[in-house]
């Protein structure tokens, strides 16, 4: 499903898209068991009400089984039968050179409408850790596992997306600029200021000395000098779309969530994506 040029790109740039990941059958499918609602209650500010969760673990499946929810066992062994026959855990360990593990799936449902589905962002901030919201603190620095906790996401796109109308887009080697500010806060080089939102990690990085430091630390100045050149513009001009795609139902983004990514207005359809998030093994924590 994918070649190994595509996981250099995903390993340099942070994202990859892959054409065609899903057949037609496989998205028609996988369309149903996503618009199937649910009234499970979910506490990530960044979901909407009916994002349905599936069940991956034996803990998970023995809860329904007790509550003879027969039809939601048979849609999520389905769904982990699609990434076992797609090998995400193959691709997931060659992106963390380490062995992986699923930790989540689940889809996501967006309406149409005229608002960014998310602005620029980071998912793996000390503020924001795994969708909650945290009051910093030194003792959540020492409780973090370590800045190279990121997450490797998979959305298959259920419908057509585009421009201003729900990519996910992504700002290439983005993750590489997140990571070195968090191994600064880490390793105590840099204070702490949050840099969730994309014009707080600008601010963050031009502060006091800042800059110098993380130059120093990603071995380059002119990979910070131009990500904070691209980044200035998506933060003057948020109808840029410079980094927006095409992509059709069954089309596949892949990526590090740690980047500066968006969810871009679904202003022409609603959006509609299943979702799989990998972590390394050491960092994955399931109920």
């Amino acid at each position: 499903m994918i070649t190994n040029i595509q996981i250099k790109n995903l390993i340099n740039n942070g994202s990859v898209l892959v054409k065609n990941a899903l057949n037609n059958i496989q998205v028609e499918k996988i369309k149903k068991i996503a618009l199937q609602k649910t009234d499970k209650k979910h506490s990530d500010p960044r979901l909407m009400n009916d994002t349905t969760f599936f069940a991956i673990t034996p803990k998970q499946f023995l809860i329904k089984l007790i509550k003879f929810e027969f039809n939601k066992i048979s849609n999520s062994l389905y769904l982990k039968d699609i990434s076992k026959k797609l090998k995400l855990n193959l691709i997931a360990d060659n992106f963390y050179r380490e062995k992986s593990k699923l930790t989540m799936i689940h889809s996501y449902h967006t309406p149409k409408q005229e608002q960014e589905i998310r602005p620029w962002h980071s998912d793996r901030t000390y503020e924001y850790i795994d969708g909650q919201e945290t009051k910093y603190n030194s003792e959540k620095i020492i409780k973090f596992p370590n800045p190279d906790y990121t997450a490797l996401k998979f959305f298959f796109y259920l419908t057509p997306v585009g421009s201003k109308n729900g990519c996910t887009s992504y700002m290439p080697g983005s993750h590489e600029i997140t990571n070195a500010v968090r191994s600064c806060i880490y390793e105590n080089e840099i204070k702490y200021a949050s840099f969730r939102k994309l014009e707080d990690l600008v601010n963050l990085i031009y502060y006091n000395n800042n800059y110098k430091i993380l130059s120093k630390k990603l071995g380059s100045e002119i990979l910070l000098k131009d990500f904070l050149k691209n980044a200035q513009l998506m933060i003057e001009n948020q109808n840029l779309d410079t980094y927006d795609f095409e992509a059709n139902p069954g089309d596949l983004l892949i990526f590090n969530d740690g980047g500066i990514h968006r969810g871009s207005k679904s202003s022409i359809s609603e959006r509609l994506v299943i979702r799989y998030m990998y972590l390394v093994k050491s960092f994955g924590q399931t109920n």
